[in-house]
């Protein structure tokens, strides 16, 4: 189960923006520790899926 530096890494790696990795990997954390359920509410759900299409949207214009 990682831990928020291993999200937030991860994410940083990926190109997501660091504010962004940063909320991201909190709330995933928090996730993995039971503290927020699955599937996240709403707002949660919006920064996750956020940090995921900036990524797929950097890895698209790589690939270009």
């Amino acid at each position: 189960m990682p831990d928020k530096e291993i999200w937030r890494d991860n994410l940083l790696r990926l190109g997501v923006p660091e504010n962004l990795s940063n909320q991201a990997a909190d709330i995933l954390s928090r996730q993995d520790a039971g503290e927020l359920p699955y599937p996240l509410p709403e707002p949660e759900q919006h920064i996750v899926s956020s940090a995921w299409q900036w990524y797929a949207a950097k890895r698209r214009q790589e690939e270009s």
